[in-house]
This record gives C-alpha cells, sequence and structure tokens, in this order.
C-alpha cells in the first residue's frame, strides 16, 4: 500500500481506485511503538487534510478515545465540543495577533520573549478577555461541553433561557451569542466541521444605549484633579485631559499624535475610527495650547503617539501607543462616582462612569452652556443632529473654548 506525505506531518493519504482519498496517520503509543491509524476518506466523510491533522493531534493527545469516536458512527471533526472548537478559534485569533505585532519588536528574537514581552500581553488582553467570557457564559454550560454535531435546536433554545436568566447586560448578551456564532463559522469556513450552524437563525436585539450618567463641570475637574495625582503614569491624567479637551472616543484618544497637535493655530486634528476613519479637526483653547506646548509636546518626536505605555526613550524600540485606557482611570471612577452601584445589577448599569461618561457629559454640558446642537453635533463628529439629540437625551438646545477654560482654569 502507498502512502503519499501531505503538507501536514504525520498524514498521509492514499488514492483509491472509486476516486476517494484515504488519510492515515502515524504516532507512537505510550509504549513507544509506531502506530498506524486510518482516520476516513475524503469524500465519504466529508475529511480534509487539516481535519485529518487534527483528528491525529486528538488520538495521540489522548482526548477521546479513538474507538470511541467510530463506535458512536461520529464523524471526528464533529465530534468536537463548542469549548473544543472556541479554543482552536481564539489560537487563530492570538497567531494572528502575534503576527501583525512581530515587526514592531524585531529586536527580541526568541518568540517566548516576545510573547511575553509587556506591551504584547498588553495588546492581546482584549482577545484573552473575550475568551474568558466565552469560557464562563458558554463553556460552562451544557452547550458548551456538547459535541457540535449533536446541538440541536432544542438545545440551543434551552441555552438561551439560561442564559436570559445570567445577571449580565442585554448587550452582552447579544455579544455572546453573535459570537458562538462567529466560532461556529469560523470551523466551517476552515474546514474543521461540516455541520449546519445551529445559531444561524438565533436573532436578538441589540439594545440601545441607555447610559444616562452625566458628570458636572465640577465632577470632571474632580475626576482630572484625582488622575493627576497620580504621577506614576502620565498617561492616567493625559487619557482624562484629552478625553475632557476633545469629547472624542476611547480609540481615538488612544491614536492621537504630537502632529496632530497644531499649537499655532489652535488645532487639534483627530480620526473617528468609528466612522471609516474619518479625519476631522476641533479648535482648541488658549490655555490648553499652553499647557501641551510647555508641559507635553516638547518631550515627543512628531510622530509619537500622546497617550502611551511607556515614556522611556528606546532606540531599537520605539514607544507604542496603548490599546486601551489605563486601569488607573477606571479605578478612580469607581472610587469617585460608582461606590453605591452594582455592575452586575442591570439598572445599576445605566449610571455606572466609565471612559465614555466623559464624551456624553462634555456633549450635555456644551448644550446646557448655551451652545448650539449643531456646534455640539460637529464637535462630537456625529453624522446628523437627531443622531447628538439622541444621543444626549437632552430637551434644552456657542462657545466650547470658554467651557474648556473654566474646567481647566489654574
Amino acid at each position: 500500500m502507498k502512502l503519499e506525505k501531505t503538507k501536514y506531518p504525520s498524514v498521509y493519504s492514499q488514492e483509491l481506485k472509486n476516486g476517494d482519498t484515504t488519510y492515515y496517520g502515524k504516532y507512537r503509543n505510550k509504549d513507544g511503538k509506531s502506530v498506524r491509524k486510518k482516520l476516513g476518506t475524503k469524500k465519504k466523510d466529508k475529511l480534509s487534510e487539516k481535519q485529518a491533522f487534527l483528528m491525529l493531534e486528538d488520538i495521540k493527545n489522548g482526548e477521546k478515545n479513538f474507538n470511541d469516536i467510530f463506535d458512536e458512527d461520529v464523524v471526528y471533526h464533529n465530534y468536537l465540543t463548542l469549548s473544543q472548537l472556541s479554543h482552536q478559534y481564539y489560537e487563530y485569533r492570538l497567531r494572528k495577533k502575534y503576527d501583525g505585532l512581530r515587526g514592531d519588536y524585531t529586536d527580541i528574537k526568541d518568540y517566548e520573549e516576545f510573547k511575553n514581552h509587556k506591551m504584547v500581553k498588553n495588546k492581546v488582553k482584549n482577545v484573552l478577555k473575550e475568551q474568558q467570557k466565552f469560557n464562563r457564559y458558554v463553556g460552562y454550560f451544557d452547550i458548551g461541553k456538547t459535541s457540535i454535531n449533536r446541538i440541536k435546536k432544542s438545545n440551543v433554545q434551552n441555552y438561551l433561557v439560561q442564559l436570559h436568566k445570567v445577571n449580565i447586560s442585554q448587550s452582552s448578551k447579544y455579544f455572546i451569542v453573535n459570537l458562538i456564532k462567529t466560532i461556529f463559522n469560523y470551523g466551517i469556513k476552515e474546514e474543521i466541521t461540516s455541520i449546519v450552524n445551529p445559531f444561524q437563525n438565533v436573532k436578538m436585539i441589540n439594545p440601545k444605549n441607555t447610559r444616562k450618567r452625566v458628570l458636572s463641570e465640577d465632577e470632571l475637574k474632580l475626576l482630572l484633579d484625582k488622575c493627576k495625582d497620580y504621577k506614576r503614569n502620565l498617561s492616567v491624567y493625559l487619557s482624562v485631559y484629552l478625553g475632557v479637551m476633545t469629547g472624542a472616543r476611547v480609540q481615538t484618544i488612544l491614536n492621537i499624535k504630537k502632529k496632530d497637535i497644531d499649537t499655532t493655530n489652535k488645532l487639534i486634528h483627530l480620526t473617528n475610527f468609528k466612522n471609516k476613519n474619518l479625519k476631522y479637526t476641533i479648535k482648541l483653547s488658549s490655555g490648553a495650547c499652553d499647557w501641551l506646548a510647555e508641559k507635553i509636546l516638547p518631550y515627543y518626536e512628531n510622530d509619537e503617539y500622546i497617550v502611551r505605555q511607556s515614556y522611556l526613550k528606546n532606540r531599537s524600540n520605539p514607544p507604542q501607543p496603548l490599546s486601551i485606557i489605563p486601569e488607573k482611570v477606571y479605578q478612580i471612577m469607581d472610587e469617585l462616582f460608582n461606590t453605591k452601584l452594582n455592575k452586575q445589577n442591570n439598572s445599576d448599569r445605566d449610571y455606572v462612569v466609565n471612559f465614555h461618561t466623559i464624551r456624553r457629559s462634555i456633549g450635555t454640558n456644551l448644550v446646557n452652556n448655551g451652545s448650539s446642537v449643531y456646534n455640539v453635533m460637529k464637535f462630537l463628529n456625529h453624522s446628523s443632529i437627531a443622531q447628538t439629540m439622541d444621543y444626549l437625551n437632552l430637551d434644552s438646545n456657542d462657545d466650547i473654548v470658554d467651557l474648556m477654560d473654566n474646567i481647566f482654569k489654574g
């Protein structure tokens, strides 16, 4: 019997007379004896080379007894549990993230050292948090432990009932269900599974943002003062300062560079990442220009990010932008404004102060101080006045510079 090597290690193929292809795997068992196993056929079992390789890896790792798979008359690549499929999905997400970051750290030759670098770990944090969320709200439930070929409509409905009882926001539930859909679609696209996505027809309403908390001018000043007291990390104060000064979203704040700040013409150039990376410009107050020109900008190169992980110069590894606002900012917000709120309670959550509250608060205070809704729309870079009115939820209806000078006075 002549076997041909495939592009996957230890996986071999044999062409059959009927035009089908059989895949075999070679490995050593626990006793060190060489073993050859028939894994399945390409057409009859709908088995690809990649699926055969994944099958062989699980057999070698002892995740499931080989004979059990076929005693149950289940094609291997469909017996994976939803949690096992999610594990492969997040391995792919992390690998893609690491590959994208590798070029920024060419001075680190060792791959493990690269992955454990503080900046790299910080930039993959969101992917790991998402994986933790999946494990918590899917993996620990029965559906996460069920073979994906056995997930029926009744299993999906039972899971949705269980998820409904979990004390998290409706938006989080919407996110989790769509995450499950994404993981199934990944498995289908990569030919890890051949089943139909059992969640493809599940419809959930994406709830409208009902954030109700708005900070007054005095509360914004208090927040700035508390952040300024934290001198160990300049980004704590600077991120909030820029958030108040521009009313911009988090990603916009984190991507401001020195060259974006024009103190001569009192302008700051920003990017709206929520709207096709649209560029827009807003005015700065004289006080802001003076402070930035004296205290901040002299210590940056033209193309360096203002808010970043480290402010120490390193020629071989230039300063990198942060991927998230420093956690200390949220700790300070919790201490000042969220002490009596239960973040796990859906009704309390609408009143929780977070970084986006700054944006909403600036817009609201501008209108309350006499600025026209049109000017606030332009300031927040909204597409319409209706969006601004709905966003601020205001009944009332121009001077942005006066408000900023008042907040930053002294």
